[in-house]
């Protein structure tokens, strides 16, 4: 450097020496970890199969045109009991963006040992998610189906801190939960890639959130309203029929033959919603049950039941199956637009 001309003296090699306005120095100003070549989660569009391993134990596997459920756009399923249940696809559609969103920068280990992925907790990974997908092939080439695999953990110290944390919280009357995603260490590999990255406590907990019960649908019933085309409703002992018709290629609902609107009906039926799944069986009174009839040959017909639980919820059973504890404000607009029908 050029202390009286305020320049950088340059070689390129030439033999010759120049001193340039513009420091070049500057632009050399770089570590190698800048310049290391990090792993990349996969472009994947179409995703033909997830399983988990480890916290979770199940596969969710892609079918086109179910012949299980009354709703089209179910197309992740599970196999329970030898029974194919529906997941909500928003639901799985969240947790891939998840993964697609992942920022693998952040590494602490580019050349992980044995001894150090046991100090990370990945010798026995808490999570194992694997996704087989369509890969996008040069225009004109068949789709190849590929693979990713990610194994997550939670730092073990960490982890059995707040394992211990949770138990004694769990038989103290008044627990204190201080612990916040940010004070969460944990870390992802990808396959068998000698990188190990730092997770966000976020990511870490939007990963980990891989139950069954996280991808299933919340709402009691899914089914487009306007694929219902007939419900019978038993309310305080009495019995109500609602009835469509199609006219000038709309749907037009009746009660005893009068002309009925049904936005309260169809609001309040789309609101009942899971605060929480359970398989209790009903010890409450009945509050109201309905049998839908559904355009579908795969589900024609739905029954709902809904049980007086506690002073908050209701217990929703459906097709005789105890499913979820539902808001109790729910069932009583429920109970009111049926009302405002029946009563006019």
């Amino acid at each position: 450097y050029s202390e009286m001309d305020e320049e950088r003296y340059v070689s390129i090699g030439d033999g010759n020496v120049y001193l340039v306005k513009e420091d070049p120095l500057n632009s050399f100003d770089i570590e190698l970890s800048e310049m290391i070549r990090h792993d990349k989660i996969p472009e994947f569009d179409f995703v033909t199969e997830i399983e988990f391993a480890g916290s979770e134990n199940y596969k969710a596997v892609y079918k086109e045109d179910n012949q299980v459920t009354y709703s089209k756009e179910d197309v992740y399923f599970v196999k329970e009991d030898g029974k194919e249940l529906s997941l909500d696809t928003e639901n799985v559609d969240r947790y891939l963006e998840v993964i697609r969103e992942l920022n693998l920068t952040n590494y602490v280990s580019y050349y992980v040992t044995d001894e150090e992925l046991r100090t990370y907790g990945l010798d026995e990974p808490e999570l194992d998610v694997t996704l087989k997908y369509l890969a996008a092939e040069d225009e004109g080439e068949e789709e190849t189906e590929e693979m990713v695999e990610l194994h997550i953990s939670r730092e073990p110290e960490e982890k059995k801190r707040a394992e211990e944390a949770a138990k004694s919280s769990a038989s103290d009357e008044s627990p204190e939960d201080t612990e916040t995603v940010e004070e969460i260490t944990a870390y992802v590999r990808v396959g068998e890639s000698k990188i190990i990255y730092k997770l966000s406590g976020l990511d870490y907990e939007e990963l980990m959130d891989a139950s069954y019960n996280a991808f299933r649908h919340k709402k009691v019933i899914w089914a487009d309203f306007d694929d219902i085309s007939h419900v019978e409703i038993s309310l305080e002992g009495a019995e109500y029929e609602l009835t469509v018709k199609e006219e000038d290629k709309e749907n037009v609902w009746y009660y005893q033959k009068e002309e009925i609107e049904t936005d309260d009906f169809r609001n309040a039926l789309n609101s009942l919603s899971a605060s929480e799944f359970t398989e209790e069986e009903p010890a409450g009174k009945e509050e109201i049950s309905l049998t839908l009839q559904i355009n579908s040959d795969n589900q024609p017909e739905v029954q709902i039941e809904l049980y007086r639980y506690d002073g908050d919820n209701c217990l929703a059973v459906v097709d005789g199956t105890s499913v979820a504890l539902v808001d109790r404000s729910y069932v009583v607009g429920l109970i009111e637009a049926v009302n405002s029908i029946v009563l006019n």
